[in-house]
């Protein structure tokens, strides 16, 4: 049966670096060139869970990456919407890989899919340190909305702006995780343009059907960072200064 028999019963095998290379060899690279990467070395489960697995691991030049694996057919839970697979998640990220670039999307190293509809997403590792102090804590934030903003004139919604989503060290700052993402249409040049943020309720923005989950992501954002520090983070002020 193999390793990758093994891993559709969704077990935990031991994890054989020359095993995983093979599976990623034999798979159709639709964004990424495996020649470059692979083979792969000093993998390590990051997490199982919910039919998704995530490796640390080491490509074939020595630099540290992250690869996620899904089944190609991802189910909805409860309210939200059904997730994204790594390969859609990987094409909806490849709108942000062209100009103009924003620094705190995370780049993509490869993503793709094999015979046995499993899916693969390949991006470098990202170190994290978490929020050290208020004036971080700002810089986060500023940081953050100017991805939100980013992100819509890219026609996209990330959906799971959270702080577990983000990977802070010093002065870097990168959104990770898409695959609760979404597209918009047509795209908002501004999002945050004449609305008020610090309202509680989500922002409406005629002809779309949600985007002020983006807007409220950010005031959620700001409540969490406050809660969990014990900072006095103002959404509105940072609106006006960014």
């Amino acid at each position: 049966m193999g390793w990758i028999g093994r891993f559709r019963r969704r077990e935990l095998p031991a994890i054989e670096a020359h095993e995983l290379s093979h599976f990623l060899d034999g798979c159709t690279w639709s964004i990424g060139s495996k020649s470059a990467l692979l083979p792969l070395r000093e993998i390590f489960v990051l997490r199982d869970k919910g039919g998704r697995r995530i490796f640390l691991c080491t490509d074939r030049n020595g630099q540290r990456c992250v690869l996620k694996l899904s089944p190609h057919k991802l189910k909805a839970t409860g309210n939200q919407p059904r997730p994204l697979n790594c390969l859609e998640e990987g094409r909806l990220m490849q709108k942000c890989m062209t100009p103009p670039l924003c620094s705190s999307i995370p780049r993509l190293l490869g993503a793709g899919a094999d015979p046995e509809d499993w899916t693969f997403l390949l991006q470098p590792f990202y170190p994290h340190e978490g929020i050290q102090s208020q004036e971080q804590a700002e810089f986060v934030a500023k940081k953050v909305l100017q991805v939100i903003q980013y992100l819509a004139r890219k026609a996209i919604l990330h959906r799971d702006i959270r702080l577990e989503n983000l990977r802070i060290h010093g002065s870097q700052v990168i959104v990770i995780d898409f695959n609760r993402a979404t597209t918009l249409s047509p795209p908002l040049p501004e999002l945050f343009e004449n609305s008020d943020v610090t309202a509680r309720g989500p922002l409406i923005v005629p002809g779309h059907a949600n985007p002020g989950r983006a807007a409220q992501s950010f005031l959620t954002l700001i409540d969490t960072i406050n809660a969990q520090h014990g900072f006095n983070l103002s959404a509105a002020d940072i609106l006006r200064r960014l």
